[in-house]
Order: structure tokens, then sequence, then C-alpha cells
């Protein structure tokens, strides 16, 4: 996130947050249940990486990766776990570019060939995060 206004001095050095559902004890609302609030928290900046040179599949193939990514860690959230936590496996997120026509094939190997590549090139250019089976984004959201 960068500072693009400020008044009378230089721009605010660039800076990320990680948004957090808080409960508020003893806070209720009108339906008698705890209330809630939005807290950032600051994380450590890391630039994003050039995505003006991402062939189209690989760009939508992020962006279901960011979708699964964040539908997860909201999930955990609503239930009260750590969002951190959130997992996805690379057979769910191959699964899901499938099911959006993302990735197309005649064969189940031409579609898994064609995941592979693009996995690959996201790995490379430091756009996901692969852990054995699981990937995650590098940058969960794009923040634009």
């Amino acid at each position: 996130m960068f500072s693009l206004k400020t008044k009378d001095g230089p721009l605010f050095p660039p800076a990320s947050f990680k948004a957090e559902i808080v409960t508020l004890p003893g806070v209720f609302d009108s339906e008698n249940e705890e209330s809630t609030s939005l807290v950032l928290e600051s994380i450590e900046y890391v630039p994003q990486k050039d995505r003006k040179s991402l062939p189209e599949k690989s760009e939508q193939c992020l962006v279901v990766l960011q979708d699964l990514y964040q539908s997860a860690t909201d999930n955990l959230s609503d239930r009260g776990y750590d969002p951190m936590a959130a997992k996805i496996q690379s057979k769910d997120w191959q699964a899901e570019c499938i099911r959006r026509k993302v990735i197309k094939g005649n064969t189940s190997a031409s579609k898994k060939t064609q995941f592979q590549r693009i996995k690959g090139e996201l790995k490379k250019g430091e756009l996901i995060l692969v852990d054995g089976v699981f990937v995650a984004p590098a940058e969960p959201q794009d923040e634009g």
C-alpha cells in the first residue's frame, strides 16, 4: 500500500497490513451477540512483483488461487481460528482452475501439463509460495 497524498512533506514509505476480526469483550449487538471489529496489524512490506508481462491464463490461475486462499482465511476467521493457518492444496487449485474453465484441454493429462507449466511460471516469478503439496499466493489480495 502506498500513500500518494501528503501535505508539505515526502511520501510515506510503503506499508502492508493484515486484517483480522476481533471480538469486543463486553460489547453486544442488537441481537445480544458479542460485537466484532476489524483490526489492522502491520506486517512486513514485500513489493508486488511485476505482473504486467504475465500471460492471461497465468493471471487467471493466480486470481483463482487468491480467491481460494481468501475463502479459506475467511472460513478460519469466522470459526475463531487463526486465518494464517489457511492452506490450499495444489490439486484443489488445479481442480478449481479446471472448473472455472481457465485450464482447458481434451485430456486430463493435457490439463495437468498446462497447469504444471503455469504453476512453475508463477513460482519462478515469485507470485506463489509452494510448500510440498500446499500453495499460497505470495500476495493474497491484489490491493491495486
